[in-house]
């Protein structure tokens, strides 16, 4: 493959990001998730997983030891995106790696590989991310900060592409359309 370029998936916690990252994986043979590390614990609904769970001790020592190309905090979690592994998707692999990361993350990892596409998935409407929160878990805190990214999303300029995640392994339109604009 020639050129391969991180592709990015930023968007409020629900809207299905790791489904779409997982659907990428399956569906196209350029394209591999990317997992970050992170000290919070698993889901406990067993959805896609673009996150290796570690214990905070196990995250801390990587962050000090500076092996992440980006990290962020959220919802009094760490995330990181090891640096190894990313190069060693696009130049050893040479397939495109698929981040699941939050804007600011996407912006870091962009920092280094200018050509990373970022795509922005959104929920169809509040009611539907209400329902897949409360379907994984998630607390009631957690939840209102999920509804308040969703109203509260604004594409400052750094959005490539975005994607209404309504039910997308049923919606080959959008698929057809996204392997287009990645060139897959």
């Amino acid at each position: 493959m020639q050129n391969p370029h991180p592709i990015i998936l930023v968007g409020p916690q629900g809207a299905g990001k790791s489904t779409i990252a997982k659907h990428l994986e399956d569906h196209f043979d350029s394209c591999m998730i990317l997992r970050s590390f992170s000290d919070r614990p698993r889901r406990k609904n067993g959805g896609p997983e673009t996150v290796i769970c570690i214990s905070p001790g196990a995250w801390m020592d990587r962050f000090r030891l500076d092996k992440f190309i980006a990290v962020t905090e959220r919802n009094d979690h760490h995330y990181g995106i090891p640096k190894v592994v990313i190069e060693a998707i696009l130049y050893g692999l040479e397939m495109h790696p698929v981040i699941v990361l939050d804007p600011h993350g996407a912006r870091e990892v962009r920092s280094h590989f200018p050509r990373s596409t970022i795509i922005h998935i959104m929920p169809p409407s509040e009611e539907i991310l209400r329902y897949r929160l409360r379907g994984r878990g998630s607390s009631p805190e957690s939840i209102e900060h999920a509804v308040a990214e969703f109203h509260g999303w604004e594409a400052d300029g750094y959005l490539d592409y975005t994607l209404v995640n309504d039910v997308i392994p049923t919606a080959p339109e959008d698929l057809e359309q996204l392997k287009r604009y990645l060139n897959l």
